[in-house]
């Protein structure tokens, strides 16, 4: 039995309703993944930055460390490596973190 136009309309519009709730899925996958992958490289940052202090956070005179960065801020830039969409971003960090954790040269740099 043929259906109407009616009933075709019905389900080429429940198929695109299917598609946009996928897509808005797919969107937050994305934005879960991306913030969690941006928190991780922040705790990673902030624990590299933390070491410089002997009594750990509570110490920190967080307007001298701001005043420090920003005065050196081409020093950090030059400090750069490609940037990577999120999953390749989030990887390349991991690979460092083990690296360190082996003992293989956490604080090597290239300064020549």
């Amino acid at each position: 039995m043929r259906r109407s136009y009616e009933e075709q309309i019905a389900e080429y519009d429940a198929q695109i309703a299917r598609i946009r709730a996928r897509r808005q899925a797919a969107i937050a996958r994305y934005g879960k993944e991306e913030r969690k992958a941006r928190t991780h490289a922040l705790c990673v940052l902030g624990g590299m930055v933390e070491r410089c202090f002997e009594n750990g956070w509570k110490s920190i005179d967080w307007q001298g460390l701001d005043s420090l960065i920003e005065n050196n801020r081409e020093l950090f830039a030059q400090r750069t490596a490609e940037p990577l969409p999120a999953p390749d971003a989030a990887r390349r960090l991991r690979e460092w973190e083990r690296s360190t954790r082996k003992g293989g040269g956490e604080h090597e740099t290239d300064d020549a």
